[in-house]
């Protein structure tokens, strides 16, 4: 049987009390005394608390990325690569909703905790490569920044399962809102920036 690491039970135990509790509700007290560890041993790892809400979303994310590739091949169109990384992307969000409690508490967390929201992460530069291949091809326009697509392009798709309405009620509803968001987004595109 293999022993947890002492990091990976901070990680764990992060995950834990920020989801119940947010960043503020948190304390790196609390988190020391449910990983078991020197509370000193949680700032050498860390470095403190906003870089350990980023690592447990990070680690969140690449744990999610060991299951299913997030990201489409570029090799396809463009059009079938926004259709698949929307889906894969709203499927990351329903298979975790550990994330999900994170970013609404984000939301009410005051507006000074800037560094704890979408971050330079690893994985946001594997979105803005794959963009930056459709960009080269001409499918998105120079003049726009891929962070700023990025970011739109998470805000959309995160939307349907972070903001629960009446209007998508079924299966057929989401992939409603999926092609409606495809268009929309390639029309985006397709005009002079």
């Amino acid at each position: 049987m293999n022993a947890v690491s002492k990091k990976d039970r901070i990680l764990i135990a992060a995950t834990e009390l920020f989801t119940e509790r947010g960043f503020d509700g948190t304390s790196m007290a609390d988190i020391a005394e449910r990983a078991d560890v020197n509370h000193s041993l949680i700032f050498h790892y860390f470095g403190n608390k906003e870089k350990l809400w980023v690592a447990v979303k990070q680690h969140i994310a690449q744990q999610a990325q060991q299951d299913m590739q997030i990201i489409p091949s570029t090799d396809l169109p463009f059009n079938e690569f926004l259709l698949e990384l929307f889906k894969r992307s709203i499927a990351f969000y329903e298979d975790n909703p550990q994330i999900i409690r994170m970013i609404n508490w984000q939301r009410l967390e005051p507006v000074k905790k800037h560094t704890i929201g979408v971050t330079d992460s690893p994985e946001m530069q594997k979105w803005i490569r794959a963009l930056g291949v459709y960009q080269q091809r001409g499918d998105i326009p120079t003049t726009y920044k891929l962070e700023f697509v990025v970011i739109c392009m998470l805000s959309v798709a995160s939307s349907i399962v972070l903001d629960p309405n009446v209007y998508i009620q079924s299966e057929h509803d989401k992939q409603e809102y999926i092609n409606f968001c495809i268009r929309a987004l390639l029309k985006m595109f397709s005009s002079p920036a």
